[in-house]
């Protein structure tokens, strides 16, 4: 596990196109909260997250980030009642503890397990493209984590907070499939 970016298995996500499936990791994510929907995490992460710099405490969210080539059908598997994506999914049914959705196009939205706000599941679901060099600069994110320990690309600030680097108007960052970033 890469410091400051976590696994988790409260969602369970699989992608399904051309008769085969997949499951797709999902992310923690940390942010900011100064009321009291805090969740505990563990003591390691307070000691440098808490409050990130803002006089808060830290929450979790959770994100996935997935490509598919022509159209997919998204299952994903949640301990809910309820589910609300915003904004909303047309084709988002549920039962039984189990969200789908079909897409062929872009998709990013975030799915609410019975209105809870902080605790949600941030999905980005993209068609595969080809890069096309029509940008000054390209920044790639390969399938694994990165973090600015081991990315030519992310740096820390003065204050310890990692941040990818060289980004102007005319850089695309492109996060290929199965690539987690652990930065701003």
């Amino acid at each position: 596990m890469e410091k400051y970016c976590f696994k988790s298995d409260k969602y369970v996500v699989k992608v399904t196109e051309g008769g085969e499936t997949r499951r797709v990791p999902v992310y923690v994510a940390l942010v900011c909260d100064g009321d009291g929907n805090n969740k505990k995490l563990p003591e390691e992460i307070y000691k440098v997250w808490n409050g990130l710099g803002m006089g808060t405490n830290t929450v979790k969210t959770y994100f996935t980030s997935f490509e598919f080539t022509r159209e997919a059908t998204v299952s994903i598997e949640l301990d809910a009642k309820s589910v609300e994506a915003k904004p909303s999914v047309p084709s988002l049914s549920f039962e039984g503890g189990r969200a789908e959705l079909f897409t062929d196009r872009d998709l990013n939205f975030t799915l609410q397990p019975d209105g809870d706000i902080f605790g949600c599941l941030h999905i980005f679901a993209n068609r595969k493209r080809e890069l096309v060099a029509d940008r000054a600069r390209v920044i790639e994110f390969c399938a694994g984590v990165h973090t600015a320990e081991n990315s030519p690309h992310i740096k820390n600030d003065e204050l310890g907070n990692p941040l990818i680097t060289g980004i102007t108007d005319d850089t695309l960052v492109y996060l290929h499939d199965g690539a987690g970033v652990c930065a701003e």
